[in-house]
């Protein structure tokens, strides 16, 4: 008896393609988790002294910048809102609070450096295992990744305040 679709057979090669994607999306995702390992919670404590591993190594925060932190809004609804929401969990982390867990140097390395990050960076490595998803490279330059620092600055001050 022949699979058939509406009125017509459905071919072998479907079939085994069906069968080939499903397989190989399942082996895909153990290689993936396997090549992570089994990688514990990240921390929900602070890890304000971590400064992460990437190009920036100190960062000088002022008084919070509207105007820069505008930017950053315009910015993170671009590249980061498609994984990340502020108050609650989605593809990513949510990033509301980011700045009262993570040092300033921490976020916009994670930023800058994603891959860097994420294989030599405990905690960023840990979030990838929480999740089940790694951060895509946003592929942004230093100056828009201190204007999204910014933003989150101000949504966690916004925050506290409610």
């Amino acid at each position: 008896m022949a699979l058939m679709r509406g009125d017509r057979p459905v071919r072998s090669t479907s079939i085994g393609f069906g069968v080939f994607a499903l397989v190989f999306g399942i082996v895909g995702a153990m290689t993936a988790r396997q090549a992570l390992g089994q990688l514990p919670a990240p921390p929900e404590s602070p890890s304000l002294p971590d400064k992460g591993v990437g190009p920036i190594k100190e960062v000088k925060l002022g008084p919070l910048d509207p105007a820069l932190a505008a930017n950053g809004e315009k910015i993170f609804a671009t590249h980061c809102s498609v994984c990340h929401r502020l108050d609650s969990r989605y593809v990513g982390p949510p990033l509301g609070n980011v700045t009262k867990l993570r040092s300033p140097e921490w976020i916009m390395n994670m930023v800058l450096n994603t891959n860097g990050m994420i294989m030599n960076d405990p905690v960023a490595r840990d979030l990838v295992g929480k999740y089940g998803s790694i951060m895509t490279v946003s592929g942004i330059s230093p100056e828009d990744a201190r204007a999204v620092l910014e933003y989150l600055r101000q949504a966690s001050n916004q925050a506290a305040k409610k």
